[in-house]
């Protein structure tokens, strides 16, 4: 449980969207029933909250972790939550591709990266690793980006497999 969930810091200018809690005179001219459920949707914001912070101080560090903004009202702007995981591998797919990442034990120095098409049984696709910038990459299934694949048989002067068929 504790290598779970969260870390948080606020990151302001993430969002533009000003948000002003009304005053106690605007509060008290609302209906009574309105009034109770402000009330209670207060008191719930403010024990997930204190919930979560309590979460975060007892989360291990690890040296795997995901990063991510979210809007949970505390105020202007979004806070980045962080979750550290306890792992020895790590498989992250999206858009037919799953990238690998092993090495990530105690006694490793090094992290191998491996790449291959999502999916099980016989999955399609050749996966592309197109330089973006000093040391990024970008990785795309080929199957699931046509346009990407014209472009990259018109430029490295390869003769398409499917127009010699």
């Amino acid at each position: 449980m504790h290598n779970r969930l969260l870390s948080t810091n606020t990151v302001y200018g993430a969002s533009r969207v000003k948000t002003t809690e009304p005053t106690e005179k605007q509060l008290a001219r609302l209906p009574k029933h309105a009034q109770t459920y402000i009330k209670e949707l207060r008191l719930q914001r403010d024990n997930a909250l204190e919930c979560m912070r309590k979460l975060e101080s007892e989360q291990t560090p690890t040296r795997i972790k995901a990063e991510d903004l979210k809007c949970l009202g505390e105020g202007t702007g979004a806070t980045c939550v962080t979750r550290y995981f306890d792992a020895c591998r790590l498989e992250i797919t999206q858009r037919g591709v799953t990238l690998c990442v092993d090495g990530l034990w105690g006694d490793e120095t090094d992290m191998a990266l491996s790449w291959r098409p999502a999916g099980r049984g016989f999955p399609c696709g050749d996966i592309s690793l197109i330089p973006v910038s000093h040391q990024k990459v970008k990785l795309s299934n080929l199957a699931y980006n046509e346009p990407e694949y014209e472009r990259l048989v018109k430029q490295k002067g390869f003769a398409d497999e499917r127009e010699e068929a």
